[in-house]
C-alpha cells in the first residue's frame, strides 16, 4: 500500500519489490477485495485513514514528480482525514 501511496506504477513497484507485474496485480486485487475498495484512489484513502500508509513527504514527492510528471495531484490526498 505504501508504494500505491507514493504513486508508484505497477511496473515500478514490481521493480522495487523483485516480482513481477503480473504478481503485483494478483496482490493488489486480492487487497481491493478484502478491504472493500474498488481501485487505487479507494486504496489510498483508506491507508491513509487507518494509519496503514503515511502520505509522502516532499524528498518522495518530488522523486515521484521526476519519473512522472503530473502525478503530484495523488499527494493531495495527504489532506483527507477520516470524517468525525
Amino acid at each position: 500500500m505504501t508504494l500505491t501511496g507514493e504513486g508508484l506504477k505497477n511496473k515500478q513497484i514490481a521493480e522495487r519489490l523483485f516480482i513481477s507485474e503480473t504478481t503485483v496485480r494478483h496482490h493488489l486485487t486480492s487487497v481491493f477485495n478484502k478491504l472493500g475498495v474498488t481501485d487505487r484512489l479507494e486504496l489510498v484513502i483508506y491507508a491513509y485513514r487507518h494509519n496503514l500508509a503515511k502520505p509522502p513527504n516532499d524528498e518522495t514527492r518530488v522523486e515521484a514528480e521526476r519519473h512522472e510528471p503530473g502525478i503530484t495531484f495523488a499527494y493531495t490526498l495527504s489532506f483527507i482525514r477520516p470524517s468525525v
